[in-house]
């Protein structure tokens, strides 16, 4: 009974031992999903932000090409 105990204690540890690699993946998973949840929120974020520059860039040339004009205009008067 002695070798009985000592193999159960042996069992019980290595049953501890797994849990906490369980848990420890588990946790890991977790993070991972929640930082494929982030890039696809940041990156949906960086895509908005780019085109808002890019209509940006364009409302600013066509200010530019207006007030050429405006100038050209007005040196005509």
């Amino acid at each position: 009974t002695v070798e009985l105990d000592a193999a159960k204690q042996q069992l019980n540890k290595i049953r501890q031992s797994f849990d906490s690699a369980m848990d420890f993946k588990t946790t890991a998973l977790n993070q991972a999903a929640e930082a494929q949840r982030a890039l696809q929120v940041n990156s949906a974020k960086v895509n908005e932000l780019s085109k808002e520059i890019s209509d940006m860039k364009d409302a600013i040339h066509q200010l530019k090409l207006a007030a050429a004009q405006n100038l050209e205009e007005y040196a005509n008067i």
